[in-house]
């Protein structure tokens, strides 16, 4: 049956003539080079600079002259996961992947906004970028025109905000975030629980900043997203300067009641004083640059970032393998590889939390399924939002 083959970072591709026969995935040479870029040369396997001889035992090939890609891509170290009903093919990076480069340089990344144009990091180059990460399953979704205002004022200090929406649904599921048409209309409990003042609530605008959309939510393993919002640092010369951590906000919001979102208010002035503390020290780093407190050297930051380890990278596979499906309508197929990807990953709330909106009916809605309320309530006293360190801000409250 055919198959449809995801390699790096590489739009999915299907493979017509393509063989599964159990861990080996059969492709002629031309729909191998098409999918992954290699092509079979006397040599071996060739992609630029590199060749990659094929076995003295033949066991990469075939009768027919098909080459087994899934045995090469063992032989690169490259993680495979499949879904053999569906015919679809997943294959990791070569080796594991560096969160950041020996100077702290930021992982590029290419992702789409609303309109399909592909924005490129490397295209911000020379400019600060504050990139915030959300989701239409989380109340952050309520938080982009909020940020536009401040956005609005650093701007010409050097600022470029980008928001990333780390959503499977792709366009339709935040749209109406994106392009919002009753600003006006957005109740004061979300105020309140996203932490914002009423003088920035009041603001608030259409965002003109870049709004991208990321589907299979690859910023989970290059940036390590693992909750939303966060947000992360990246000076003009692309080394990030603070890495991933939540965007000013903090588990005081848990003490809401989960039918009305009202909060107490000793809790929403806290949240209020957290988001407000977080965006003096943007401010400060956008005017002073590296002379800011705020500001970390290249080595704190690499003090401050692990590399994805196997489960989160197996992770990542079957969350792309999610978008696939989803975009074949599949969303029962969609749904148990977003599922699996929380098994491997129970931390990762991004997972957790899109897993369990990928229905027609729950497509960019706000998660306020009881399993989203039971997961918390099994946090205990354990932190939902990890502590940023800042100074000034309070760190949670007790749940």
């Amino acid at each position: 049956m055919p198959a449809t083959i995801i390699y790096e970072d590489r739009d999915p591709r299907t493979a017509q003539g393509a063989v599964g026969v159990g861990e080996s995935l059969w492709l002629d040479p031309g729909e191998l080079e098409a999918a992954t870029g290699w092509h079979l040369e006397p040599e071996g396997l060739c992609r630029g600079d590199a060749c990659v001889p094929l076995p003295a035992d033949g066991s990469w090939s075939d009768e027919s002259g098909r080459v087994d890609l899934a045995a090469f891509a063992r032989r690169e170290g490259r993680l495979v996961v499949r879904d053999d009903e569906a015919g679809v093919w997943a294959f990791g990076p070569a080796g594991t992947p560096q969160p950041v480069g020996p100077d702290a340089e930021a992982p590029d990344f290419e992702l789409p906004d609303l309109d399909g144009e592909t924005h490129a990091l490397a295209d911000y180059r020379g400019r600060k970028v504050f990139l915030y990460t959300w989701g239409s399953y989380c109340g952050c979704s309520f938080d982009p025109p909020v940020w536009e205002t401040i956005y609005q004022e650093l701007k010409d200090e050097g600022l470029e905000m980008i928001s990333v929406a780390l959503d499977t649904g792709g366009a339709e599921a935040v749209e109406e975030r994106i392009r919002p048409e009753a600003l006006d209309e957005r109740p004061e409990e979300i105020r309140r629980l996203r932490g914002w003042s009423e003088e920035r609530w009041q603001a608030k605008a259409a965002p003109t900043h870049p709004c991208l959309i990321d589907a299979d939510h690859v910023l989970s393993t290059t940036y390590g997203v693992a909750n939303v919002p966060m947000a992360v640092w990246i000076d003009e010369q692309g080394r990030v300067v603070r890495p991933t951590e939540p965007a000013g906000v903090t588990d005081h919001f848990r003490s809401m009641d989960a039918e009305s979102f009202k909060i107490p208010d000793d809790d929403a002035d806290a949240l209020v004083a957290n988001r407000e503390r977080y965006v003096d020290a943007l401010r400060d780093w956008v005017r002073n640059g590296t002379e800011s407190a705020y500001a970390l050297s290249p080595e704190e930051v690499r003090e401050r970032v692990r590399p994805p380890r196997e489960e989160q990278l197996l992770a990542g596979l079957h969350a792309r393998i999610s978008h696939a499906l989803f975009e074949r309508a599949d969303a029962v197929g969609a749904k148990r590889h977003m599922q699996a990807a929380v098994e491997l990953r129970p931390e990762n709330w991004t997972y957790r939390r899109q897993a369990m909106v990928l229905d027609p009916d729950t497509l960019g809605t706000l998660n306020v399924q009881p399993g989203y309320w039971e997961a918390m309530d099994a946090l205990g006293d354990d932190a939902f939002y990890p502590p940023i360190d800042l100074p000034g801000i309070k760190q949670g409250r007790e749940i």
